[in-house]
């Protein structure tokens, strides 16, 4: 572990009492160098999902790699429980992964109507594998490989979600654009939904994640790491009246939520209203300059060029990729004091 870092673990591992969960100080979750249930370590965690499982319990996923490169070899898709609202976490549990190949994004769906949680993850950043839980996070199914089905594609990230009409949706991307990849069977099989069209001057930098939004019948909303020709603007929006199968318009950019390019989460509150986190960085020049995690809320008609309806500083140190729970309640992030990939932290979003 860097020596900067050690402050900070020391620091926040030590804040995972009820007291701290109850006032929103970021608990860590997982740090790098963690160890997992074969007594793995792994340098680096990265990439973090965070649902709610169907016996209400928190499901906070990550990989983890050998380093932060991308390009590393070895990795495991790394899951921790709780059953107390994130006060405390159980063991680090190893699900799946390989030691001879590089991995990529996680996705987790949890399908209320069959009690599952459904995992998708990436290999070598394209293969597509899914394994299944139907004891709420505490065991996982052999994975299978499905990119036959699917094609080579990049999994959201975070997760996905279950549509009122009991769909499965994911925002995915790959060659042939951004898009929502569907299941109509409880995650047997899967088919494309129509690849999303982009305003002029933004250029879709693929990172994606789908809610429905009932704004009405079969409505749903899509949150795009994009560029712009605004350098300050790295989110769009796209909008579906059909759960993900086409698009009602181009997708715009967020004017309100400005900072560096990186990927960013959405959910919805039970009242309706939307919620997006992203590092917020106004005058950002580089990648180190991923900071301040910040949550806006929208009002779900007009996310794009509206005024938020508030917003919160998560955490003010260097942060990067986060997963909202589908509630928009929690975040799991990554941050560190000194270093956006030290470790992954969860906190309450208490507007």
């Amino acid at each position: 572990m860097h020596a900067s870092w050690k402050g900070l673990v020391a620091l926040v591992l030590s804040c995972t009492s009820s007291f701290c969960a109850s006032f929103g100080e970021p608990v860590a979750v997982f740090v790098d160098g963690v160890v997992d249930d074969h007594n793995r370590t792994w340098g680096c965690v990265r990439g973090p999902a965070l649902v709610r499982a169907p016996d209400n319990s928190l499901l906070a996923f990550v990989s983890g790699g050998t380093s932060c490169d991308d390009s590393h070899i070895g990795f495991r898709i790394l899951v921790r429980k709780s059953v107390d609202g994130g006060r405390t976490w159980g063991s680090v549990i190893a699900i799946a992964g390989d030691d001879n190949t590089t991995g990529g994004y996680i996705a987790p769906i949890v399908d209320s109507q069959r009690q599952t949680v459904i995992l998708l993850y990436n290999r070598r950043f394209s293969e597509v594998w899914i394994t299944k839980s139907i004891d709420s996070g505490k065991s996982f199914s052999k994975p299978l490989n499905i990119t036959s089905e699917t094609g080579p594609l990049a999994l959201g990230p975070p997760g996905g979600v279950q549509l009122a009409s009991g769909r499965l949706a994911q925002a995915v991307h790959s060659s042939v654009g951004t898009f929502a990849l569907l299941s109509d069977d409880g995650g047997v099989t899967w088919r494309h939904g129509s690849p999303v069209p982009f305003a002029s001057g933004v250029v879709n930098g693929g990172e994606a994640q789908i809610i429905g939004d009932n704004r009405g019948n079969n409505t749903v909303t899509m949150l795009i790491r994009v560029s712009s020709s605004d350098v300050l603007r790295n989110h769009a929006i796209a909008q579906s009246g059909d759960d993900g199968d086409t698009w009602s318009s181009p997708a715009q950019v967020v004017q309100a939520v400005t900072g560096p390019t990186c990927q960013g989460s959405i959910a919805q509150l039970p009242s309706g209203d939307i919620l997006l986190s992203a590092p917020h960085i106004p005058h950002w020049h580089s990648p180190e300059d991923r900071r301040n995690l910040t949550v806006w809320k929208f009002s779900p008609n007009n996310v794009t060029k509206s005024i938020p309806l508030g917003q919160l500083s998560i955490f003010s140190g260097p942060a990067a990729y986060s997963s909202l729970s589908v509630d928009g309640q929690y975040i799991l992030f990554e941050g560190g004091q000194q270093y956006r990939y030290a470790s992954v932290l969860f906190a309450p979003v208490l507007f």
